[in-house]
């Protein structure tokens, strides 16, 4: 039973343990249920039904980066230092369940009896920001197991790719039928914003059920440093500001980081305007052009991940970041002029290649903590998945700005929301030459610019672990060589009998 549940006493065999590995993989389908759905229909909501000013938005999302940019390190180092029965990382997974169901509820109810704009702005804000951090209660421990679960970068390139298949594969459920519930509630007459509500509710309960599922099953080391007894609490505060400024510091992290922060905002300019483009550019229902690149995404997940095994991250990264560029260039040219198998073949053509930006950044994460962890012997999980965290907030928020106020300058009013969706149907036809083309080339030509940037970043990110990083780089292949010819049985003795030192150490202190 102690090895189903709270698994932290044994070292099960990870690199054949499947079972293991798929049951970490499904706890990204939170993060992915979640994002998937703020990112394609949170905008949407914001400015059809709630009716807030494209502008407005922008600032708050942009703002909230800096609320964002307190609470994630600080989970991150708190997440570190937790020491508790069943592990580290696990007590924060448990604890978020219920106060990130609470306020995603929220985010999706609208407050009919809130009659004043800036009172409607804020409490748009304060729900948002506090879902945010709830949020972040989850996603920061549980992304930081990821290094706990594979040793080598063969077998942490397999992880991400089961990783990002859980991740695709709950995207596009979630965004398709998300869709499809919304036109059903209101075929039987239950107005938008209560369809909305409904929606939110189905939803967190599923990620509620995975996150508790994944919170008491998951794999976590045992071999965790533990904190001497002599450490007051500001001498922790001092070594976790240390260990964070040297991490960011270190130029393989940093460079993946913002390499993140590049794809992620490459991702936002196509989730954010998919609606939009769907409904202006080609009128085509935006739950078939989402089913149609999540499909695609799904076989683009394996492609990639068995390309990357055999001929590294880097070329498979260049290589399809290169042939994804160059059918957002044909995208940008689609229109409802064109015939109808015409875009959906373009379409799923581009999703063969979109998953690109959600395996190899997984696997590179992990690969350039390592080193850290190497060159200063400390653990910083924690720490390294929550600035990896913000910089995709940032990206998200970044993207949401240049998006929304690009969209405010050209003029885009949104559908009157008292009108029925059949008349509403005509004003598609109202939004103006400018506004049109900017939903085209943000769509397209703004992510391939974000691309050629990510493509810069990851480049120089080779050549400095190539050449700068070799004595890393062959450590952590040695430990790799060692830890596979230690037996179950060994390794288990060694901890222990580590473990045993530790205690009469701190006991004789």
């Amino acid at each position: 039973m102690s090895s189903l549940f709270f698994p932290t006493k044994e070292r099960d065999d990870l690199e054949r343990s499947f079972i293991r590995q798929l049951i970490y993989s499904c706890g990204e389908s939170v993060d992915a249920i979640t994002i998937s759905i703020e990112s394609t229909f949170l905008l949407p909501y914001f400015l059809n039904v709630i009716q807030i000013e494209a502008a407005m938005i922008g600032n708050i999302f942009f703002i909230k980066q800096f609320w964002d940019g307190i609470t994630d390190p600080l989970i991150g180092i708190l997440s570190d230092r937790t020491r508790t029965r069943i592990g580290r990382k696990r007590p924060w997974i448990l604890f978020s369940i219920l106060p990130l169901f609470i306020f995603w509820s929220l985010l999706w109810f609208n407050p009919t009896f809130i009659k004043s704009i800036p009172s409607m702005i804020g409490y748009v804000s304060i729900v948002l920001f506090i879902y945010s951090l709830c949020k972040t209660l989850y996603l920061i421990p549980y992304q930081a197991l990821f290094l706990d679960q594979a040793t080598s970068t063969k077998q942490k390139s397999k992880l991400a790719t089961y990783y990002s298949a859980a991740y695709v594969i709950s995207f596009a459920v979630s965004t398709y039928i998300w869709a499809s519930a919304l036109d059903f509630f209101q075929s039987l007459g239950i107005s938008e914003d209560y369809s909305y509500f409904i929606n939110g509710l189905i939803f967190i309960t599923i990620a509620s059920i995975i996150e508790f599922i994944v919170g008491i099953t998951c794999y976590e080391l045992k071999d965790a440093p533990k904190p001497k007894s002599t450490e007051t609490t500001l001498r922790n505060i001092k070594k976790s500001f240390k260990e964070l400024f040297n991490l960011i510091s270190f130029p393989p992290y940093i460079l993946i980081i913002l390499f993140i922060f590049f794809l992620q905002g490459s991702v936002q300019f196509n989730y954010n305007l998919t609606v939009l483009w769907s409904d202006y550019i080609v009128f085509i229902p935006s739950k078939n052009i989402i089913l149609i690149e999540q499909i695609a995404k799904i076989f683009s997940v394996l492609i990639i991940g068995g390309t990357s095994y055999f001929i590294g991250n880097y070329k498979t990264l260049i290589i399809f970041l290169i042939l994804h560029s160059f059918g957002l260039a044909y995208k940008f040219t689609l229109s409802s002029e064109n015939e109808l198998y015409t875009i959906y073949i373009a379409l799923f053509i581009n999703g063969l290649f979109s998953a690109v930006i959600t395996v190899i950044p997984t696997s590179l994460l992990a690969e350039s903590v390592n080193l850290f962890q190497l060159k200063y012997d400390y653990h910083v999980e924690g720490i390294a998945y929550s600035i990896r965290a913000l910089s995709l907030k940032v990206g998200f928020a970044f993207a949401q700005l240049i998006v929304t106020y690009s969209l405010d300058i050209t003029g885009y009013t949104p559908p009157d929301s008292t009108k029925s969706s059949s008349s509403s149907s005509s004003e598609v036809h109202q939004l103006n030459e400018s506004t049109l083309f900017i939903i085209r080339f943000l769509s397209t030509f703004g992510i391939i610019i974000a691309y050629f940037i990510a493509a810069i970043l990851i480049t120089i990110y080779t050549l400095y672990v190539k050449y700068r990083c070799k004595d890393l780089t062959s450590i952590s292949e040695q430990n790799q060589d060692d830890k596979s010819n230690y037996s179950d049985e060994e390794y288990n003795k060694n901890t222990n009998e580590e473990d045993e030192q530790s205690r009469l150490i701190e006991k004789h202190i």
